[in-house]
């Protein structure tokens, strides 16, 4: 398999997820431009992050849809703590 391959791949595996690279990224432990750099076939994946990917889009595996689910509910919740902290700051004449 070529780079670019791996990286088509990811990028739909990623899309039929409703995911954005910022959100694949945090699953996986990784930057946003990492993504972008295996999307675009500029780099690979290392191995345990490649190994992770290949478990979490292997089809019709119960596990993996059911830790998916949980991740993006565990995202989702990340960016309402960051939305709030955020609207703090600002309350308290601060700035991001």
């Amino acid at each position: 398999m070529s780079k670019e391959d791996f990286g088509t791949q990811i990028l739909k595996f990623r899309k039929a997820q409703n995911l954005t690279q910022s959100d694949l990224a945090i699953i996986l432990g990784v930057s946003q431009p990492t993504v972008g750099f295996w999307e675009s076939g500029y780099n690979q994946p290392k191995a345990d992050k490649k190994e992770l990917l290949l478990k979490l889009m292997t089809p019709k595996n119960p596990e993996t849809q059911d830790e998916i689910r949980h991740l993006k509910e565990t995202i989702s919740h990340q960016k309402i703590i960051i939305e709030l902290l955020q609207d703090k700051v600002k309350g308290l004449g601060g700035s991001l």
